[in-house]
């Protein structure tokens, strides 16, 4: 695994130069993704999983099943459970401190401009644009071995705790072969890597035991231009193995670190964000004490 010393700072004021937009057809997109995701859920049997083609690359702290497709077209999908106190003690969902944002596992992960200074294999990200708070549109570059890859990635935060008691992140990207052309209201870059990842859907379900223990449910679908095995196994692998620790450990050096001055920052953007994870720590706490349905 690459070096964090060695990894590129992130660029400056990417969310200063991200355009803002205002894509009317975001609500519905999400939605759509949602539904595509609940209908493509992997098996929760192992045994199930493994009979339909799954390999096994689970680990003491992580299951974790992967399905390499080689026709007609070449895809990965991944699938991913976590109980988080077996790989961190303390993995806070949202820190507040005399009623500022003090970090949390939420903020960090959402910070997808700050994934250079701790993410696995990842290279450089830019903010291509702004979709609301917590909804945007990032040009990502990771290196695996001798592999690398881009993506056009969309992030949104959806908050389903009332539902089904999780906060959930999902991802989409560009089909195939939009260079160059308009997608959720951002211009698609050109491809900067090897191979270009298409992730039709993908879906992070964080579901909270207490403020600072849970359990992540993580499943993928990607088109791919290059399939080297090995490689799609391990970046999946270290994904399930390192991430949780890694933002625990991002958690610990929080104060004045470049992400304190991301959310510090004093613009509108920035200020929204604050009190969208205020208000979500405060969900988060009231639906626990309460024991809402979606935490029984």
């Amino acid at each position: 695994l690459s070096d964090s010393k060695s990894r590129p700072e992130p660029p400056a004021g990417s969310d200063e130069t991200a355009p803002s937009t205002d894509f009317e057809g975001l609500p519905a997109f999400l939605a759509e993704l949602a539904a595509q995701l609940d209908a493509n859920t992997p098996p929760k049997d192992p045994e199930e999983l493994l009979a339909s083609g799954w390999s096994d690359v689970s680990s003491k702290t992580a299951a974790c099943f992967v399905k390499i497709i080689k026709k007609p077209t070449m895809r990965t999908k991944a699938c991913i459970d976590i109980q988080t106190v077996k790989q961190a003690k303390h993995f806070p969902w949202v820190v507040v401190q005399d009623g500022q944002l003090a970090g949390g596992a939420i903020p960090i992960f959402l910070a997808i401009d700050h994934w250079p200074l701790w993410f696995p294999f990842c290279q450089s990200v830019r903010k291509i644009a702004q979709l609301g708070v917590n909804k945007a549109v990032f040009h990502l570059r990771f290196k695996v071995a001798i592999v690398t890859a881009d993506a056009v990635l969309m992030a949104s935060l959806v908050d389903n705790l009332d539902n089904t008691g999780s906060i959930d992140v999902i991802f989409a990207t560009p089909p195939v072969g939009a260079e160059g052309k308009e997608w959720l209201g951002a211009k698609v870059p050109e491809k900067s890597a090897m191979a270009r990842v298409v992730i039709p859907s993908q879906r992070i379900s964080m579901r909270p035991d207490t403020v600072e223990s849970g359990r992540l449910v993580f499943q993928t679908e990607t088109i791919d231009e290059i399939q080297i095995d090995w490689v799609t196994k391990l970046f999946w692998q270290a994904c399930s193995t390192r991430v949780i620790g890694l933002i625990a450990s991002m958690q610990k050096k929080y104060r004045g670190s470049a992400l304190e001055a991301h959310f510090a920052a004093p613009t509108d953007q920035a200020e929204k964000e604050r009190h969208a994870y205020i208000a979500l720590e405060e969900r988060i706490t009231k639906l626990l004490e309460g024991a809402s349905p979606g935490f029984q």
